[in-house]
């Protein structure tokens, strides 16, 4: 029997520290630059556990992953994609498999990951992929804010257009 899963990302709000380092020029050393370690975690909920995601160490760290993901399955109308998300608390590798909006993501989570019983035996999720992206895009549009605020531009990291872009997608 098939369990349906369901996929959310809650953004919260995390507070930046308003700093500003010159020597940034990627987007994951301004991300990791303007959080400091307590401020709130974004959570992915997976059917019903929640994952949270430190925007300091995993959304810093798997950015670049984040925004090729959304491009890969927006820009292909079918496919296949693997991605190792390379964060020492998020350690999971995701096998995605789509066509037209229907998306599935087979989850092995790794070893250092300490999954719960619940997420090894709950590793298949099915969702749209334009629901799956807008949920992404949560993350994108907290960080984008941030940001800004800080005082990072397109100017400053070479990257930020890409995440622009990403945000752009479905709205």
């Amino acid at each position: 029997m098939e369990i349906k899963l369901d996929f959310k990302i809650e953004a919260c709000n995390p507070k930046n520290n308003s700093d500003f380092d010159n020597e940034d020029t990627k987007l994951s050393e301004a991300i990791y630059t303007i959080f400091p370690l307590e401020t709130e975690n974004a959570i992915l909920s997976w059917g019903a556990e929640n994952i949270l995601l430190s925007y300091r160490y995993d959304i810093s760290t798997i950015i670049d992953d984040i925004i090729q993901m959304i491009f890969t399955l927006q820009n292909n109308h079918s496919g296949k994609w693997f991605v190792n998300w390379s964060s020492n608390t998020f350690a999971v590798n995701w096998d995605f498999k789509w066509f037209e909006d229907s998306l599935e993501i087979e989850a092995q989570w790794r070893e250092e990951f300490n999954a719960s019983d619940y997420l090894k035996s709950h590793n298949i999720l099915k969702i749209k992929k334009g629901e799956f992206i807008q949920e992404w895009k949560k993350i994108i549009d907290v960080l984008l804010v941030n940001l800004i605020e800080c005082g990072y531009t397109c100017d400053n990291l070479t990257d930020m257009g890409l995440l622009i872009e990403a945000n752009s997608i479905y709205q």
